[in-house]
């Protein structure tokens, strides 16, 4: 008797635990009793166009703009998918895929950054994914954190290993919608849609794309203009995220501009680096991205101005960013470009990756 009762607790706790790793490892993917379609209703929609009609220019919406689309949706999650499903429409360099992916990221600021994909003609490291645009949009506003992300179609790959380096945890809600016909409303933390990933802890690194210092730089620049297009491209390169290679940089663009007093003609860019390398977003590649979800065409572009740190491939980065514009430029037009160098103000110290690339130039 008492071995009958010991089996039957053995299988008691067995099928208890069996229940517990399903429900823990179970997906946030929505069953049939209460899918959510993602088709936002046509208010939620009339918001977002009538704001982004009104204000082309900012590439993110405020707080309170957001909390009345929200109100519209009834679901944040369903807000942020229908802004993601608009910013798509800012996808306007898609010369490969002819495919226009829109994103946007949710930060703790209550600000909504929006990001579209941006694609350079040759190799496919040189596309910008519309999640990478988004979160380079938040750094370049000086985003302290993230907590959502949502993008009209599911994330790749490159896209999921991008946004590891936003730290840990690693719980960022990311939002899609499922690839049916019905469509429904999708949410997962990325630690599941990326399981066993690798990001800057692998590398013995406490920093995160939006969380990180400063660089400090030599109180004089080496040949560089002192203008108001220098000085924000200078700025962009302080506040880069590069704790792998070492080398940050800025960029900024400048297009023509009806109203010669207006600051909107200028598209600052910085570089946005993740461990893996490759998803790693540089400040001239980020600040055409950023052009596009501005509204800024690149036929209207007339300067590009580079500040970049100091190192023994300068020259060479030089060409590649050169080469890079020349690609977008017009043939019938004449753009301008500056490359300075910025000094570091302390010698850096050389992580794993920078020692691993040292003799790869840097793609700018």
């Amino acid at each position: 008797m008492i071995i009958f009762l010991f089996i039957a607790l053995v299988i008691l706790i067995t099928f208890v635990i069996v229940l517990y790793l399903i429900f823990r490892n179970k997906s946030t993917f929505v069953h049939s009793t209460d899918q959510v379609s993602c088709k936002a209703p046509t208010e939620t929609t009339n918001i977002i166009k009538s704001y982004f009609d009104k204000n082309p220019m900012t590439g993110f919406i405020d707080p309170t703009t957001f909390k009345k689309i929200v109100a519209s949706a009834k679901s944040e999650n369903l807000a942020l998918l229908a802004i993601a499903d608009y910013s798509a429409k800012f996808s306007t360099h898609a010369v490969m895929s002819k495919y226009p992916v829109g994103a946007c990221v949710l930060g703790v600021s209550g600000k909504v950054y929006i990001g579209a994909n941006f694609e350079f003609f040759g190799t496919l490291i040189s596309t910008i994914h519309g999640e990478q645009c988004a979160v380079h949009n938040a750094a370049v506003h000086k985003e302290k954190a993230l907590t959502k992300l949502a993008v009209n179609e599911a994330p790749c790959g490159l896209c999921r290993q991008y946004l590891i380096d936003l730290g840990l945890p690693k719980n960022l809600t990311v939002i899609f919608c499922s690839a049916d016909e019905n469509g429904y409303l999708i949410s997962d933390t990325l630690e599941n849609l990326l399981p066993h990933n690798f990001g800057p802890e692998n590398l013995h690194l406490d920093v995160s794309t939006l969380d990180h210092k400063s660089w400090e730089l030599e109180d004089e620049p080496l040949g560089c203009k002192n203008d108001e297009a220098t000085q924000l491209a200078t700025s962009m390169l302080v506040q880069s995220y590069a704790p792998y290679t070492q080398l940050p940089a800025g960029a900024v663009l400048v297009f023509n501009c009806a109203n010669s007093s207006s600051h909107d003609d200028m598209v600052p860019g910085q570089t946005v680096e993740n461990a893996a390398y490759n998803p790693t977003v540089s400040c001239l590649r980020g600040a055409f991205s950023l052009s596009g979800v501005v509204g800024k065409s690149i036929k209207d572009l007339k300067r590009v101005v580079v500040v970049d740190s100091e190192a023994d491939d300068n020259l060479e980065r030089r060409d590649m960013s050169q080469a890079l514009v020349d690609t977008l430029s017009s043939p019938n037009t004449q753009v301008i470009f500056e490359y300075s160098v910025r000094k570091l103000k302390v010698t850096p110290t050389v992580t794993m990756m920078a020692q691993a690339v040292d003799t790869i130039p840097l793609p700018l």
